[in-house]
């Protein structure tokens, strides 16, 4: 078997299993962690595990027992110093990257915490790899004043984290809302993940609920067009294909320097299950290189 997943899916999934909807207890989560970094062909998928600042304390004695540190993305719901303090009082977490949410406050205060949060990370003994920062303005921000909002990020040395769905309806932004999002960070060179919202590959509508939920592939197409000089509705397009087929087979025919590109645009997606998003592409047949060769 194969110890490397395909390249577009390589540090794709953010282990989210702790939040809605899949709503994990914490330590059967850092268990099951712990086990997908142990394997050779998942760790090359997962990425960190994703906590909030609160949590950060048990999520270390559940980790006690670990043969090895486990990576954290920290939501720094409590302040980044905060979550770099308690990261750095316990040796089985590594500090992988800072989420932080900043939603719809007002726009100074916004830019402060974000400039605030770099300088923390910056200022960190000792110093190590430096973790990513994620920065969620919020979808009102980003309709508003979305040239300034990405150039703030920008300047701060961060990338964007963008909502894809929630509980509600309204919590799910239109095709044309995220594609118009896309081609922007694609335009001022910066990075986004997603969070919530993704549970399948391709675009659809929820049987139970009714509502339609982005597909992470239909995204990864999505930035490929952004990266390749596709306009707005070209990255739309890509977006709102239902056909799994079609969806799958786009994916397939992106060349190395496509995927590459795309992934440089869009860099993860948090997902409360990681065998879910594998089984959809097994079922697409996009996991050959699974098998051995």
């Amino acid at each position: 078997m194969s110890t490397q997943a395909p390249p577009f899916l390589r540090g794709l999934i953010d282990d989210a299993a702790i939040f809605p909807p899949g709503e994990l207890p914490l330590a059967d989560a850092v268990i099951a962690h712990a086990a997908y970094r142990a394997d050779p062909w998942l760790t090359s998928i997962v990425g960190p595990l994703t906590v909030p600042t609160a949590a950060l304390h048990d999520a270390a004695l559940h980790a006690s027992a670990l043969d090895d540190p486990i990576d954290v993305s920290v939501i720094a719901s409590t302040g980044v110093g905060a979550a770099l303090l308690e990261v750095m009082r316990h040796p089985r977490l590594t500090l992988a990257a800072v989420e932080l949410p900043t939603g719809v406050r007002a726009w100074r205060e916004a830019v402060t915490a974000i400039v605030d949060a770099r300088d923390a990370l910056d200022r960190r003994e000792p110093a190590g790899p430096a973790p990513s920062l994620f920065v969620e303005p919020g979808w009102p921000l980003l309709h508003e004043a979305p040239t300034a909002t990405l150039g703030a990020l920008t300047d701060a040395r961060a990338a964007l984290k963008l909502r894809t769905g929630g509980l509600v309806a309204e919590a799910f932004p239109s095709v044309d809302d995220l594609a118009a999002v896309i081609w922007r960070a694609n335009a001022q060179g910066v990075e986004f993940k997603c969070t919530a919202g993704l549970h399948s590959a391709i675009r659809h509508r929820d049987d139970r609920t009714g509502f339609e939920h982005h597909g992470f592939l239909n995204i990864l197409w999505a930035a490929a067009v952004a990266r390749d000089g596709g306009d707005v509705s070209d990255i739309a397009a890509a977006l709102s294909r239902k056909d799994a087929a079609a969806v799958a087979s786009a994916v397939r025919e992106l060349d190395p320097g496509d995927v590459s590109g795309a992934r440089a645009l869009f860099v993860s997606y948090g997902s409360c299950s990681i065998s879910e998003p594998l089984d959809d592409l097994r079922a697409l047949g996009l996991l050959d290189e699974e098998v051995a060769a």
